[in-house]
């Protein structure tokens, strides 16, 4: 990547790599595209699913850690009342991304997990939905602290068939915007209006000559 500095010591530079700028970018140019949620939740169940197989083979004492730590956290977060499980589920997957021991499985579920979370949030809220994700995500680390790959596979497969299903329904692609996704979202209103500077200013009209 090429950044650009401006003034005294400026110039063109190649940047030093930045994961997190560069999965931003690809998430942007996601949203361009007009990706549908229906092509995330197949990319999303072909990837995660063979993540959680190399986990159960590669995790260390300290990978297991973090993926207890985490549904320990989710529990928490449902007996206070807490509406919102997306950070904790996002938390679970990305830790289990990381005991996989693959930069390139761990740069992709960076890389596209904001959008398909965005597209979850937006959805109806299921009532039953965090409890039973919470128990999904025990049964899979039971499964990677066995060190059976074969059925964490199994289980994370099973596990991702509730969002494949619900964001098939979604008709829309995701917006090209930055914003959020918004199913609802419904057309702003346009102001005929020349406006000039702050917002509500009406422009000076040019004086005659």
């Amino acid at each position: 990547l090429i950044q650009v500095r401006v003034g005294a010591g400026g110039g063109t530079f190649v940047a030093e790599p930045n994961s997190q700028v560069v999965s931003e970018s690809l998430t942007t140019m996601l949203r361009l595209q007009k990706t549908h949620p229906r092509e995330l939740a197949e990319a999303r169940m072909i990837v995660e699913t063979n993540i959680a197989a190399l986990a159960a083979e590669r995790a260390t004492a300290a990978d297991l850690k973090l993926l207890e730590e985490s549904i320990d956290a989710a529990r928490q977060g449902q007996a206070a009342g807490d509406p919102n499980f997306t950070p904790y589920s996002v938390s679970f997957h990305v830790a289990l991304a990381r005991a996989a021991k693959n930069s390139v499985l761990l740069f992709t579920v960076n890389s596209f997990r904001s959008l398909f979370y965005e597209v979850l949030e937006k959805l109806i809220p299921d009532p039953e939905m965090a409890a039973k994700a919470i128990e999904d995500h025990h049964r899979i680390l039971q499964a990677v602290r066995a060190r059976d790959a074969d059925h964490a596979r199994d289980l994370m497969r099973a596990h991702l068939r509730y969002f494949q299903a619900r964001a098939s329904k979604i008709e829309l692609p995701l917006t090209a915007r930055l914003g959020v996704f918004r199913a609802d979202a419904k057309p702003r209103a346009r102001h005929s209006t020349r406006r000039n500077g702050a917002r509500g200013k009406i422009a000076p009209k040019k004086r005659k000559r």
